[in-house]
């Protein structure tokens, strides 16, 4: 009896032991994996932080862009509207006009000009001077040869939120400060669906509404929680298509489209003739506008240097609608002959281009229009609100750990419950992609990393793992 009792108690301490060395590593791997919960709190936490007003500003006047052209016409109508020209009544020619604007201006070099939709909208050309001065705008009467309208653009309402929108009215170090911030804007929303993320369809429906009753954290926790997860998708794809526009990332984008034939007339040039004038943009048009109609709206860009093309488009807006894209058409002439070198359709365009204006429309919310502009507009909105949420979940919890010395606050002990979820791979392939897509989001990735390893190395104790370090 006594031996069967002994083997009893062995079996019992072996099974004791098993059980202890099990559940220590389960616990091990809880750890582990909360500890990467908290790495990523910890980059959400600063990302939002430190861009959080950045990205306010950022968003409020990406508001206002998204409607900039409609603004635009309500602050000068003078300058988009002329008076009902005479019944049957003969535009002069467009060469006329041009040089009616040179004449006007003659220290500045005449770019390109717009022809609009309808008979009651003045031509619009476009010149540069002094790039201190920026952009130059004239508008042309086409019916009684008149100029109704100048500006320099860097003055108008919208050119100016434009200035703040891309660069904090700083210039090249404020174009870098926009980019890192929209990047980190990526991190944000990321992170934040990593953390959102819902187990079950009961979790999804708690994540994504916000309750009337409770304390003002869980109200606002709640609120930030669904604020973002609602807008989450739009949010990333304003930071993503803005990037494309962006100093160092949209420098190499250019680059590579450059180099691979994406850029539009890059892969035709004008043959230069000895003796031989510049024909006149009448000649160009008359083939055009045989084809597409008098009244159709046009883009017309001016050849500017020897090799350089005349080259026309059949669209009008600068923010183009992406269901448009199959009546585009764009027309490539030679200079001194007025020959067409080129005629290209949609099909025609680079991938990267199409990408390059897909890119375009859905950052300015003009994809099919209205719908999306109002869309884009409600997203741009509603930042400020998970700014202030975010910040007040920061206050909160920073405000229970200093009450907290004796003991661990009920923020911490819910923390400290909840079960831990391992990090999915798409999300670290989405980081990885990000930090090799946008150079300046690389680099901070890599100095974070580079700081975690370093209070690692600083906090660590040998037997215990200490990566990442308390909040």
């Amino acid at each position: 009896m006594r031996r069967s009792l002994e083997r009893l108690d062995g079996d019992r301490a072996v099974n004791a032991s098993t059980e202890n060395t099990e559940a220590g590593e389960d616990s091990a791997k809880r750890r582990q994996r909360f500890n990467y919960r908290k790495l990523f709190w910890r980059w959400h936490k600063l990302a939002g932080l430190l861009g959080g007003p950045l990205l306010v500003l950022i968003a409020l006047t990406g508001a206002i862009l998204v409607f900039s052209p409609e603004i635009d016409d309500w602050l000068r109508p003078d300058l988009k509207v002329i008076e009902s020209p005479i019944p049957n009544a003969e535009p002069i020619s467009d060469q006329a006009m041009i040089d009616l604007v040179r004449e006007h201006v003659p220290d500045k070099r005449l770019l390109l000009y717009f022809q609009g939709e309808h008979s009651h909208e003045p031509y619009q050309f476009l010149l540069i001077g002094n790039p201190k001065e920026g952009l130059h705008d004239v508008w042309v009467n086409p019916y009684s040869g008149e100029i109704v309208g100048d500006r320099m653009r860097e003055t108008a309402f919208v050119r100016i939120v434009e200035q703040i929108h891309r660069r904090l009215l700083t210039g090249e170090v404020g174009s870098s400060i926009v980019e890192f911030i929209t990047g980190w804007g990526i991190v944000l929303v990321l992170t934040g669906l990593f953390m959102w993320w819902p187990r079950n369809l009961k979790a999804l429906r708690h994540g994504l509404t916000v309750p009337f009753r409770g304390s003002g954290y869980k109200i606002n926790w709640r609120l930030h929680n669904a604020v973002g997860a609602w807008i989450a998708v739009f949010i990333l794809l304003m930071c993503l298509t803005g990037m494309v526009f962006s100093t160092y990332s949209g420098k190499i984008y250019r680059s590579i489209m450059q180099a691979t034939g994406g850029a539009f007339g890059s892969s035709v040039t004008s043959t230069p003739t000895p003796g031989t004038a510049t024909v006149s943009v009448d000649k160009v048009l008359e083939v055009i506008r045989n084809e597409v109609g008098q009244d159709a709206p046009l883009t017309v860009f001016l050849p500017n240097g020897e090799k350089a093309c005349y080259v026309v488009q059949s669209r009008r807006e600068e923010r183009p609608v992406w269901t448009n894209r199959h009546d585009y058409r764009r027309w490539s002439f030679d200079q001194y002959s007025g020959e067409m070198l080129k005629r290209e359709t949609w099909h025609d365009v680079h991938p990267m281009m199409r990408f390059w204006i897909l890119s375009l429309t859905i950052h300015y919310g003009s994809f099919i229009g209205w719908p999306t502009k109002i869309l884009a507009i409600v997203a741009c909105l509603t930042l400020p609100i998970l700014a202030v949420t975010g910040y007040l979940i920061w206050w909160w919890k920073r405000r229970a750990r200093v009450n907290s010395a004796s003991g661990p606050s009920a923020v911490s002990n819910r923390v400290a419950a909840r079960a831990p979820a391992p990090v999915p791979k798409g999300l670290i392939v989405c980081l990885v992609g990000v930090g090799i897509v946008f150079p300046t989001i690389g680099v901070s990735f890599l100095a974070l990393l580079g700081w975690e390893g370093l209070v690692r190395v600083v906090r660590g104790k040998p037997g215990q793992s200490s990566f990442p370090p308390r909040s």
